[in-house]
């Protein structure tokens, strides 16, 4: 049996927001980003989402969102690279109602705007993707590969995620918090 949609007009927005683990060429720990990460979002970012789609037009029943946290070990990073085993976001938005990327930017602005280590070079054009579930085949397949989620077991995983979730463990670090 199907569950009947809750939306009219859906349209997935995905979202990713990061930041560095050598901000200013000195190295932090990866419990301080995700600490910084936290504090961003529930102080300026979460209100950023909010802000926009109000102003957009939407009601707060008129959207939803699923925000997680991955180690940069996905297929879009670099398993090598500095920010290996430090952790990132993707926040997931559905909307009911068409929006574009470049409405949703205020929300990636901010946060570059407030995390100290946050840069504009990691959150360009690609930052944001926004989808009509109609163009999907399979919308949680496609959400799923995005944000790297695998129903794989934590020992099974590389070592850059197990030190992710050792990290995102000792800071007490939710990474998953949904609106709904």
């Amino acid at each position: 049996k199907k569950t009947d949609a809750g939306f009219e007009d859906p349209h997935i927005a995905l979202i990713s927001v990061s930041g560095s683990s050598t901000p200013d060429g000195g190295r932090i720990g990866p419990v301080d980003l995700l600490s910084e990460l936290n504090s961003t979002w529930s102080n300026h970012t979460y209100h950023a989402v909010r802000n926009t789609l109000r102003t957009l037009g939407f009601e707060s029943d008129e959207w939803q969102y699923d925000r997680r946290a991955e180690p940069h070990t996905g297929k879009r990073g670099n398993k090598a690279g500095i920010n290996a085993c430090y952790g990132h976001e993707h926040i997931i938005l559905v909307i009911d109602g068409e929006v574009t990327a470049d409405e949703l930017r205020p929300i990636v602005e901010k946060h570059v705007e407030k995390c100290d280590y946050a840069g504009p070079s990691a959150h360009g054009e690609d930052a944001i993707e926004v989808r009509k579930p109609d163009d999907l085949t399979d919308v949680s397949a496609y959400v799923a590969d995005y944000a790297s989620i695998s129903p794989t077991g934590l020992l099974d995983r590389e070592p850059e995620f197990q030190a992710f979730a050792a990290a995102a463990a000792a800071a007490n670090y939710r990474t998953v918090t949904r609106s709904e």
